[in-house]
C-alpha cells in the first residue's frame, strides 16, 4: 500500500511559554471521508500529518519515496508549500502530488498551472471530499488525471476526523502542544464578498452539520485542546 502524507502546515503561536498549532481539520476531513471506500483503504495507508514549518531538507530525508502528498493551501502556507513539493519532486520523482484549497480553487484557470508547478502532479477544485477520493482512486489505477472538479456534498452526514480519532496520535505525540481546534457547523454563504474564499468557493446554498455531532465535537475539544474558533 501507498503511504499517504496529509500536509497542512501552519505557524506556530506561543502562550504561557508553550507551543501552539493548529490542528489540520482540512485535510483531517478529507481523510476521514476517503477511508470510508474500500477503494481507497486497500491501497492507501495515513504515514503522517505535517502540520509544522520544518526545515524542509530535513524533513524530506523522513519521507518514503513513491508516496502520495496531498497539500491543503491557504495564502499562509501557499509558498511554503510550493517549497516543500518541489523538493519531495526532486528528492522522490515518483512521488505523486497533490494540491486542493481556497489557494488551488482560486487559480484553476492559472494559465500553464502545471508548467508553473511541475511538481504538482494533480489538482482538486471546489469542496474536497468527493474530489480527493476521485482523485486518489484515479491514481491508484494508474490513470493519474491532472485535473479533479469536487462537487458538494449532498448532505454533511460525513465522518469528523476529531470524534473518529484521526488526531489521537498526533496530540499523544506532542504533549507539550496547546492545540487549537476549527468547529465546522456549516458550509455556504448566501453571499459572495470578494475578500473571502467561502462564498465564492460554495455558492450560496447553506448546509448545516447535525446539532447532535457538534456537540460532541465540542466535548471532544474541550478536553483536547486550548482554543477553538
Amino acid at each position: 500500500m501507498k503511504p499517504i502524507y496529509l500536509i497542512q502546515p501552519n505557524f506556530r503561536s506561543k502562550f504561557n511559554g508553550r507551543d501552539n498549532y493548529w490542528l489540520p481539520y482540512t485535510v483531517g476531513t478529507l481523510w476521514a471521508y476517503a477511508r470510508q471506500f474500500s477503494e481507497i483503504t486497500q491501497n492507501y495507508t495515513l504515514a503522517k500529518f505535517i502540520i509544522k514549518r520544518d526545515d524542509i531538507t530535513s524533513l524530506v530525508d523522513t519521507f518514503e519515496d513513491s508516496s502520495v502528498f496531498a497539500f491543503s493551501c491557504y495564502v499562509w502556507n501557499w509558498e511554503y508549500s510550493k517549497a516543500l513539493a518541489k523538493a519531495i519532486k526532486k528528492k522522490y520523482p515518483l512521488s505523486h502530488i497533490i494540491f486542493g484549497g481556497p489557494q488551488v480553487s482560486k487559480r484553476p484557470l492559472e494559465t500553464n498551472f502545471f508548467k508553473n508547478h511541475p511538481y504538482v502532479n494533480s489538482i482538486v477544485i471546489g469542496e474536497g471530499e468527493i474530489g480527493f477520493v476521485k482523485c486518489l482512486k484515479d491514481h491508484a489505477l494508474g490513470k493519474n488525471q491532472k485535473i479533479f472538479h469536487s462537487e458538494r456534498l449532498n448532505d454533511l452526514e460525513i465522518p469528523s476526523p476529531y470524534l473518529t480519532g484521526l488526531f489521537d496520535q498526533l496530540i499523544s505525540e506532542n504533549p507539550d502542544v496547546i492545540w487549537n481546534a476549527t468547529l465546522e457547523t456549516n458550509r455556504g454563504c448566501p453571499y459572495q464578498c470578494t475578500f473571502c474564499d467561502w462564498g465564492s468557493l460554495t455558492y450560496n446554498k447553506v448546509k448545516k452539520f447535525d446539532l447532535t455531532r457538534v456537540f460532541h465535537e465540542m466535548d471532544w475539544i474541550g478536553a483536547n485542546c486550548g482554543f477553538v474558533t
